[in-house]
């Protein structure tokens, strides 16, 4: 199971919860395709419980090699399906559209958003832009009804991605992006879906949660529940930490140490559900990675597998809390070669 702990600052108020289970995707046999895309880039306590009374509804999510986790909704009326990637790290979302480059090669890849065939669409048509580590994504803005299970979200801006300067994206099993950060606005303006669910008047609580299942072949490849949280998939009490930023989900970490030694004195921490890598300073990593006896292989940290069981596991400190990760679960097997990933704590986000 897979559990992160962030931070939140109110009690636990009753309201409805959407429930986005996680579909899995059958394992392959080898992952050497894959490009870089794969690898990219609390003072107070309160306990929570499931209110059974509140309605809800499941929607899987697709475990993609324990790298990434996606979700199927639909956008427009009558609505189109889209699988997309539910974003921490990110305060847009963007699907990839109809009107794309007709010599852009993703425009042959993935499923489309057709504005032309919904009786919602409100055209918008400033021009959308973003780059992230991996490449550029540019294309213009739109708005549109877009559905999660049960739930309508009216009247919610998104960008139609047109061109994708990104060859690693032909490897990526999603048609889009829904920003999760914690900001109400984003980079354009516009509203965030999550802060436009509950501006809308939906009687749900301003809290969001993750379970991403490890386990290849499983039913469920992980769920997103939205204005609650899943009892299921935890044991305990919750561990608050707060936020230092206000438009993402950054939280103080005391520590950072691998076998005694210190790589962190009281830094700051992005935890992100778009990236399967745990990302460091240059000199930091580099250090982490000798101490591994890891080596760099086309951009990716690697080592011999059958080492495994020899790495150390590394802690990390959140708000007085250790939380161990063993090597069992940083490790992702390629092939014959490995790369990095966190994935071991259920996490709740708190607006």
């Amino acid at each position: 199971m897979i559990l992160f702990i962030i931070v939140g600052f109110l009690p636990y108020l009753y309201g409805e919860i959407v429930r986005i289970p996680l579909h899995p995707v059958k394992r392959s046999d080898s992952l050497l395709g894959l490009g870089a895309t794969y690898f990219k880039p609390l003072t107070r306590k309160w306990k929570y419980e499931w209110n059974k009374q509140n309605t809800s509804t499941s929607e899987q999510l697709i475990n993609y090699e324990n790298l990434q986790y996606y979700g199927e909704i639909s956008v427009g009326t009558p609505p189109q399906k889209l699988r997309v990637l539910f974003d921490t790290g990110s305060t847009d979302t963007w699907f990839a559209s109809r009107r794309c480059w007709f010599l852009d090669i993703f425009c042959w890849m993935f499923s489309f958003y057709d504005s032309s065939k919904s009786s919602t669409y409100v055209a918008d048509g400033s021009s959308f832009h973003v780059s992230y580590l991996d490449g550029d994504y540019s294309g213009f803005w739109s708005v549109d009804t877009i559905r999660i299970n049960s739930l309508e979200i009216r009247n919610q801006s998104f960008a139609e991605v047109r061109s994708i300067f990104n060859l690693d994206y032909l490897f990526d099993k999603c048609d889009g992006i829904i920003g999760m950060s914690p900001s109400r606005i984003s980079d354009d303006g516009s509203i965030p879906m999550f802060p436009n669910i509950l501006a809308n008047g939906v009687n749900m609580n301003p809290i969001f949660s993750f379970y991403l299942n490890r386990e290849n072949g499983a039913g469920i490849g992980g769920e997103l529940v939205l204005g609650g949280v899943n009892p299921k998939y935890f044991k305990g009490d919750f561990e608050y930490v707060p936020t230092i930023q206000n438009y993402m989900w950054t939280i103080q970490m005391l520590s950072l140490q691998i076998n005694g030694i210190n790589f962190c004195n009281i830094c700051s921490a992005l935890i992100d559900t778009g990236t399967s890598l745990i990302i460091g300073p240059n000199e930091q990593v580099e250090r982490i990675n000798s101490l591994l006896h890891a080596f760099d292989n086309f951009g990716r940290n690697v080592i011999d597998c059958d080492r495994i069981d020899m790495l150390p596991s590394i802690e990390f400190i959140f708000h007085r809390k250790k939380y161990i990760l063993k090597p069992q679960h940083y490790v992702v097997k390629v092939h014959t070669s490995n790369s990095f990933s966190l994935k071991q704590w259920y996490s709740l986000y708190q607006l």
